[in-house]
């Protein structure tokens, strides 16, 4: 959908960032009830914020504490973060994505947006990931960042985790999606499949003619 239709809000919603005003939400089948971001991640949900400087990253901390931050009750021993497998756990994500940084304990906040971005994805892969949402997961990455990242889409929608993403760049969609919502004045206009969209037809949906 074009700006302002609409669609960030929907996948916050999902996810449990802002209040929903109606609807329901079924995963696998059943009905869920997600009400705070603790109970999406509880549901192997992920969500990639449009914004990354703003919510999604913690400048003041590594990028070891940013990765690791999703799975720190897997990590506490009673009061203690064990120290080994937070490091171990890291450094296997930080090699997997190719990370490009002097180290894990290097701030987060002095990284390329195409690293900042991979780390943030690293926190959810560390997770039981089942739905990934992407909102502008390429937006201020130069152009090898984003075949890095459109490569880690793939294998995970390979691997069996459902990935709904929210891109400006049509394009992008069309050469990713296998099926397009398109969101109009805040209602859904449109559901098309891979060999229905093409640019036309979706601005033409999305702006409602």
């Amino acid at each position: 959908g074009l700006v302002g239709s609409g669609r960030s809000e929907i996948l916050n919603a999902v996810f449990g960032g802002i209040r929903k005003n109606s609807g329901y939400l079924f995963l696998d089948g059943k009905k869920i009830d997600i009400q705070h971001p603790q109970d999406a991640k509880k549901h192997g949900i992920g969500l990639l914020t449009e914004d990354r400087k703003k919510n999604g990253i913690i400048p003041g901390l590594s990028i070891k504490h940013n990765m690791t931050i999703t799975i720190l009750d897997q990590l506490c021993n009673f009061l203690f973060i064990d120290g080994k497998q937070e490091d171990k756990k890291a450094s296997e994500f930080f090699r997997k994505l190719a990370i490009k940084a002097p180290g894990l304990d290097t701030f987060i906040a002095n990284l390329s947006g195409g690293n900042q971005q991979k780390a943030i994805l690293s926190k959810w892969l560390m997770t039981d990931l089942k739905v990934l949402l992407l909102d502008e997961p390429t937006r201020g990455i130069d152009v090898g960042a984003k075949a890095e990242i459109y490569k880690i889409i793939g294998n995970l929608a390979s691997m069996g985790v459902s990935i709904i993403m929210i891109s400006s760049e049509l394009q992008e969609l069309i050469q990713i999606c296998d099926r397009f919502v398109v969101l109009g004045k805040g209602r859904v206009q449109s559901v098309l499949h891979k060999h229905e969209a093409d640019e036309v037809t979706i601005l033409k949906a999305a702006s409602g003619t």
